[in-house]
């Protein structure tokens, strides 16, 4: 909870009111009261630190203020939706907006709707029948083995079965990838992460002669959420 304390953006912002409204002010503490444990957490900032948080600050208030400029604010979705007063504004909220003022069959009818409830249904379908899949391998491989024999028929087809080892890693990792490194075999065998690069790539974090190498392009990624309740009849 310390690190949490020393890293919140928010407490620090208190720190800079108390310093540009009371400029004989020396020092600081912020206080983080844990009710619930009859606990109290200080942190304190340097002048360095409250420096660079407003700078940053004032970066993302360029940000908005040129998204709004431009019509093309970004928006990120997530649980402190449901209590945002300004969903029926949002245009990651209008379709909801727009059933909840609908009739009960036009409600039904809604092209969008129906589209993601049958995509739903397929997900569901889908991971019913990957568990399925795995209980008859299980069922497969004891059936195998009980006859032993590695081959087994069925009207549309066979299903052959071959035993064989493979590496289980050590759960510790950290531990596992120092040892790679000490005995210079890393590089060998690490992975190009594509979540660090694209993080790197937009924070604009990556060299000149390695980001020109790197080219955005738009697209689509689909994840099924909570489902919109129907209504009665």
């Amino acid at each position: 909870m310390q690190e949490a304390a020393d890293s919140d953006r928010q407490l620090a912002m208190y720190s800079v009111w108390v310093r540009d409204k009371f400029k004989d002010a020396k020092k600081v503490f912020l206080k983080w009261h844990l009710l619930a444990f009859n606990k109290e957490i200080v942190s304190e900032r340097t002048d360095e630190q409250l420096d660079r948080l407003q700078q940053d600050v004032m970066v993302k208030i360029r940000g908005i203020q040129e998204a709004t400029e431009q019509d093309n604010f970004p928006r990120i979705t997530s649980g402190l939706c449901n209590y945002c007063v300004y969903q029926k504004i949002c245009p990651s909220f209008s379709h909801l907006a727009e059933l909840e003022q609908k009739p009960v069959q036009e409600f039904k009818e809604d092209d969008g709707l129906k589209l993601v409830d049958e995509y739903a249904q397929i997900v569901k379908s889908q991971s019913d029948l990957d568990k399925r899949k795995e209980e008859l391998c299980q069922a497969l491989i004891e059936f195998a083995r009980q006859k032993g024999i590695d081959n087994i028929f069925g009207t549309a087809g066979r299903i052959s079965l071959k035993e064989e080892e493979k590496v289980v890693m050590p759960e510790d990792r950290v531990a596992f990838i120092q040892m790679l490194k000490d005995t210079g075999l890393y590089e060998k065998f690490s992975q190009l992460s594509y979540s660090t690069i694209n993080a790197a790539y937009r924070k604009k974090e990556l060299p000149p002669e390695l980001a020109e190498k790197l080219q955005m392009e738009k697209g689509f990624r689909l994840t099924l959420r909570h489902k919109v309740e129907p209504k009665d009849e």
